[in-house]
């Protein structure tokens, strides 16, 4: 990770919850090509999610580490990822081993969303309107061909169907969405054991730091899925003094 002074500050909350193994990853790192904030969710049902989601951290530690000239950064970091993935299907005999994977790069006055899965990112504009990232699910493929309303999505039985991941042979990249950051007030990314019991109006006020704090809107999350909570993280970013030099 390389340190330097930057416009973003950043808080961190991760819990087990429910689950016997903690399966999400996460990651910051700062250099000329940007700030990066990495989240990623193993795949609780298939044996070595964990190692997947540390797998996949891993690679695009390296790759950012070395501060390499990027034709194509997206297209680097993804198939280095799901390299990685792939490598602990063949090498640790996790056949089915796979994870969710969302970054997103703050750099000048650009975000980017870079997502596979459904670990979201979500961003607050000026004017108090929450702009989301695409699941990849079953369920995100009813809401866009109008069998479900948007709303609908996070309390669906097909939620957590995955219909990409990292791990496969047939990977195609991120999904990806640019903003520019004129009025971003912060970002918020987000597994899913996060998102599906907090509502769009709290992740909101969470931003907006309105009301509570991501430790605590995670213990939250937690209590409302209890007996069956998921490992739930969150990685929110919001704008830091410039003044003062931020260590995130």
């Amino acid at each position: 990770m390389i340190d330097r002074v930057t416009e973003w500050k950043c808080e961190i909350a991760s819990l087990l919850g429910d689950r016997e193994e903690q399966q999400d990853a996460h990651a910051v790192f700062h250099n000329a090509l940007g700030d990066f904030f990495v989240l990623s969710d193993g795949l609780g049902g298939h044996s070595g999610g964990r190692e997947a989601s540390v797998s996949a951290i891993a690679a695009i530690a390296q790759l950012l580490t070395d501060s390499i000239e990027h034709g194509d950064i997206w297209s680097d970091l993804g198939q280095a990822a799901n390299d990685a993935v792939k490598t602990v299907r063949e090498q640790q005999l996790f056949a089915k081993a796979a994870c969710t994977l969302a970054i997103l790069r703050l750099h000048g006055t650009a975000a980017t969303f870079a997502t596979i899965g459904d670990t979201r990112i979500h961003c607050l504009d000026g004017s108090n309107q929450l702009q989301t990232s695409r699941d990849d699910t079953v369920a995100q493929m009813l809401v866009e061909r109008g069998d479900i309303l948007p709303s609908e999505l996070s309390a669906h039985p097909d939620r957590n169907r995955l219909t990409r991941s990292l791990g496969s042979s047939l990977f195609k990249g991120f999904e990806i969405r640019e903003f520019t950051l004129t009025d971003s007030v912060g970002f918020l990314l987000a597994t899913d054991g996060f998102w599906e019991n907090t509502s769009a109006s709290e992740i909101t006020d969470l931003i907006s730091s309105r009301r509570g704090n991501i430790r605590y809107a995670v213990a939250e999350a937690v209590r409302r899925a209890s007996p069956n909570a998921d490992n739930t993280t969150a990685i929110l970013v919001t704008r830091a003094d410039v003044s003062t030099p931020q260590s995130l």
